[in-house]
């Protein structure tokens, strides 16, 4: 698992990827982004459950 799939691909997380990002963002904004962006990157890997 590389943080591009958990982010963007992987399927186990596809309901939740489109709940906290209603719109597509790049791998790039969701790491590199906004304030807004990177606490919506904690959420989701908060919630998905992966240790990092």
């Amino acid at each position: 698992m590389t943080t591009e799939h958990l982010l963007q691909a992987c399927p186990l997380h596809d309901g939740l990827r489109s709940q906290i990002w209603a719109e597509a963002t790049t791998v790039q904004g969701k790491l590199y982004g906004s304030l807004d962006d990177l606490q919506r990157t904690a959420t989701f890997a908060k919630r998905t459950g992966v240790s990092i």
